[in-house]
């Protein structure tokens, strides 16, 4: 199959104190993106970013947009630092 290569926009977002919505834990490498990317799929960020995992959704007024939210932690201060970035997302349908 061929990969699913996309111009998105990616910003920062920190722990809330709620749950995944799929149920994994986040970590430091969890991505948010809207429900037409699968819970667990592996998503390759350039611009050195690295690889994350699909664990979150973004919010709904975002879908159908190419938006995705990068998982900082607890980290406020890291994650206003990030603000957002145009990339190309690289993932397996």
């Amino acid at each position: 199959m061929t990969n699913i290569v996309a111009i998105v926009i990616v910003t920062a977002y920190t722990y809330t104190g709620n749950p995944s919505a799929s149920g994994m834990k986040l970590k430091h490498n969890s991505i948010a993106t809207s429900e037409h990317i699968p819970f667990g799929t592996v998503i390759h960020l350039s611009d050195n970013l690295g690889d994350f995992i699909v664990t979150y959704r973004m919010p709904s007024r975002f879908k159908g947009h190419n938006r995705m939210d990068i998982y900082f932690g607890h980290d406020k201060r890291k994650a206003k630092q990030f603000g957002h970035k145009l990339v190309i997302a690289t993932y397996a349908p």
